[in-house]
């Protein structure tokens, strides 16, 4: 089926819709005729994209909204319900980074970690899934990451936030799979977005420079997960280089650890000279 053609008169709701991956998303949802509800924390940047989206053939509804606030979210769903009636899609594409030692990390921001990257998707399943087994039917997809299959050095919280949010993902699709509702989890790799610029940092810790050559357009990204949506997927890696990492990880792990530890460069956190 045509996208233009699978998404008409959709009513989706994208969450961290204001940047990267979430505002592709939007922009491509509505162009192919959908009603999209994108939430985010940013009304400047929501109101930016409500500019641009409002000659194309779908319907852009901006919500301010924060996913780590149960309360607030349970708002912006009552607000889509009153305008668009249902939930079809609900794409959970909230996230925050968090880089540095885990033993340097301070315990405020590792609560942030979770509270937006596993229980931001909780939040948001929560008040949409009723619904859904009520009328049988419904998507709702999570963006976990590469980390969530192999923990990286410098973000050992958020590998174990989104490991979270990938076992719960998959508990999840078991459960309501017999009502015919499909839940994917979409595993996007390196993507040139403003995710690296936003991360927490631990005071001090200088994170490496993502190769941006090698790194995936929120575009190229956004039509992926489209598509594994419409294909009714299970489980997407989008990149090459995430589904080699997994396959090493699978059947050559020391190798796999050899090559983590030799790109980021764990060894020299270690061989600094103490003043």
């Amino acid at each position: 089926m045509h996208k233009e053609i699978f998404y008409k008169n959709k009513v989706v709701v994208v969450t961290g819709a204001s940047k990267g991956i979430g505002k592709s998303l939007v922009y491509l949802l509505v162009a192919s005729g959908a009603k999209v509800a994108g939430l985010a924390r940013s009304v400047e940047l929501l109101d930016a994209i409500t500019l641009k989206t409002e000659k194309l053939s779908g319907t852009f509804l901006p919500i301010d909204c924060d996913v780590s606030d149960r309360n607030e979210v349970k708002s912006a769903i009552e607000i889509i319900r009153s305008k668009f009636e249902k939930i079809d899609i609900l794409i959970n594409n909230a996230g925050v980074g968090l880089t540095g030692p885990s033993y340097q990390t301070d315990r405020r921001e590792i609560v942030k970690c979770f509270d937006v990257n596993f229980f931001g998707a909780l939040n948001c399943i929560e008040p949409v899934l009723p619904e859904m087994l009520e009328r049988q039917q419904g998507t709702i997809v999570n963006i976990a990451s590469i980390v969530a299959k192999y923990g990286l050095p410098a973000n050992s919280y958020y590998s174990a936030a989104k490991a979270a949010l990938v076992s719960y993902t998959q508990a999840l699709r078991a459960e309501v799979a017999p009502a015919n509702i499909n839940v994917l989890t979409i595993y996007p790799g390196s993507t040139d977005t403003e995710f690296q610029k936003d991360q927490s940092k631990t005071p001090g810790f200088i994170p490496n420079k993502p190769n941006k050559s090698r790194q995936l357009s929120s575009n190229l990204a956004a039509k992926k997960i489209l598509f594994a949506i419409e294909k009714n997927k299970r489980e997407f890696i989008i990149s090459r280089t995430t589904k080699m990492m997994i396959f090493l990880k699978t059947f050559f792990p020391f190798v796999a650890e050899y090559i983590v530890i030799k790109i980021f460069g764990t060894e020299k956190w270690h061989s600094q000279k103490k003043l």
